[in-house]
């Protein structure tokens, strides 16, 4: 019976170091194995009629601990390893290609913005303060060479 035990510690204990695509999955996961695993060793205790539902639980809040502490270390790390990445892009030896007829000196321009600023003022007895509302009025573009940002300011008349 010991040997079975074994076996389904060591299964379980395989399937708890998968990683899952969510937090959710990897702690629902050790919650699960955690209390499969602890059934079957608290039931191994004839002495306590109560082993299995103890064994069950105790073992599935330390699986779900434990599955939230790998995946959260695991999250840590891919990000830390994609900001390595992303901001030293030359150590992995990712550049613009060049050659003859290749021009890169094109840049995204910024949207059209159009900013109106109102006064403070009271209306219908509330106090409106001072503040600007912006609305996008055109998309950005490809542009050659480095662009501004442009705003239309407008009064709270309209001008």
């Amino acid at each position: 019976m010991i040997s079975i035990v074994r076996k389904l510690v060591i299964i379980s204990s395989g399937l708890l170091c998968c990683y899952c695509a969510t937090m959710k999955d990897s702690v629902l996961l050790g919650l699960g194995t955690g209390a499969i695993v602890g059934g079957v060793v608290g039931s191994l205790d004839k002495e306590n009629p109560d082993g299995a539902w103890r064994g069950a639980a105790i073992y599935g809040a330390v699986g779900a601990l434990s599955s939230y502490l790998i995946h959260k270390g695991l999250e840590d790390r891919d990000s830390k390893v994609r900001k390595d990445t992303l901001f030293n892009l030359e150590r992995y030896s990712v550049t613009r290609p060049t050659g003859q007829g290749l021009n890169y000196n094109y840049s995204i321009s910024a949207p059209n913005v159009d900013t109106e600023c109102f006064e403070t003022q009271v209306r219908s007895g509330k106090l409106i303060q001072a503040h600007c509302e912006s609305t996008i009025v055109g998309q950005p573009e490809w542009v050659e060479g480095p662009t501004k940002h442009q705003t239309k300011k407008v009064n709270s008349n309209g001008n």
